[in-house]
């Protein structure tokens, strides 16, 4: 191998040459060694790419298959009825605004309107599982909401651990301004019915053995415009007082029947088969029983205790003749049933089949 010089004056040694080729000899590397490929080298002038931030590089999301589900939200009291719940299985709930949003306050304060409503409208006094099966709430929330109710006197617990109504109500049915409050509750009826028929309408309550008007609006006639409201009248013939008889409100008269007109009942037993049809049909009718020339057509108010009173509408014959009595009782009906329903009343009121009185 001989050496060469460079132009500098040094001196390297001369790569080997195949004598055969007269050409650079390549050094094969030995089997089962791989000579890795050159890589280039970046240019100088080029500018360095930029990186995102480790922290604020998008990620890719994971496949749907591998992200894990969020549990179901649980409601905060799984074992109470929300108020949408409670109108649904207890009427008065609804009617005291159940089921629309609010805080937990206004919840509370609609479930323990249900408890009370369900005490006060049942004819019997309630258990405590009674109630909690009814109204479908959590047997430490009812007792919380009875312990408030009998503190403030709403209800009470009697000697066999049944809720009644409490004081609170015992001192209000004592009021005189009972009747007052009853009449402002029926007279929406009364003004609809006057409106409607055109003729006087009253409203009448028990009084003793006996029956008094307490209201009254007039009709749009001039005939027949008296003014009724406190008279008391003979129950037997009238329309308000067979109401009354017939749905047990008022007792039957043991003594003889006072004959008015010629048309007064006065026989008990015809009175007991009349009172028959008037609680099948839901309405009764007075024609010229109590006065010659004048017909009335009444039908109950009720609450869920029975009924409180009825309605009636009044007219002469001449105005109102016999084929318009169905017609006026079916229209009786349907208006006291809407106040019954406001009341408590939580039965059927519709007619049976139409009669001719």
């Amino acid at each position: 191998m001989a050496a060469r010089t460079t132009p500098d004056g040094a001196t390297s040694a001369a790569r080997p040459v195949d004598a055969a080729a007269g050409r650079a000899r390549t050094v094969t590397p030995p089997i089962g060694v791989r000579d890795p490929a050159p890589r280039d080298p970046a240019p100088r002038d080029s500018a360095p790419r930029e990186t995102a931030p480790r922290d604020s590089a998008p990620r890719d999301p994971a496949p749907r298959h591998l992200v894990p589900r969020d549990p179901a939200p649980r409601d905060p009291a799984p074992r109470d009825l929300a108020p949408r719940d409670l109108a649904l299985r207890n009427p008065a709930a609804r009617d005291l605004g159940a089921g629309a949003p609010g805080s937990p306050g206004s919840q509370a304060v609609d479930r323990a309107a249900a408890l009370l409503a369900a005490i006060v409208e049942s004819p019997q006094p309630r258990s405590f599982t009674s109630l909690v099966d009814e109204l479908g709430l959590a047997k430490s929330t009812t007792s919380r909401l009875l312990q408030a109710l009998e503190r403030n006197r709403l209800v009470h617990r009697d000697r066999a651990g049944c809720f009644r109504p409490g004081a609170l109500f015992s001192a209000y049915a004592a009021r005189e301004q009972t009747v007052r409050d009853l009449v402002e509750l029926v007279r929406p009826t009364l003004e609809r019915l006057a409106e409607e028929t055109g003729e006087t309408v009253n409203f009448s309550v028990p009084r003793g053995e006996g029956i008094i008007q307490v209201a009254q609006l007039d009709g749009r006639y001039l005939l027949g415009a008296t003014n009724w409201v406190g008279v008391e009248v003979p129950p037997h013939c009238s329309a308000l007082g067979k109401v009354l008889y017939a749905f047990g409100r008022l007792r039957l008269p043991s003594g003889p029947l006072e004959r008015r007109t010629p048309a007064t009942i006065t026989s008990l037993e015809r009175l007991e088969r009349e009172l028959v049809e008037i609680r099948r049909r839901g309405w009764a009718v007075a024609w010229e029983e109590l006065e010659v020339g004048l017909v009335a057509v009444a039908a109950p108010v009720r609450t869920a205790d029975g009924v409180v009173g009825a309605v009636s509408v009044s007219a002469p014959t001449a105005r109102l003749p016999r084929s318009r009595v169905p017609a006026v009782g079916a229209l009786l009906v349907a208006q006291t049933g809407e106040v019954s329903s406001q009341l408590g009343f939580a039965g059927s009121a519709r007619p049976g089949r139409e009669g001719t009185p």
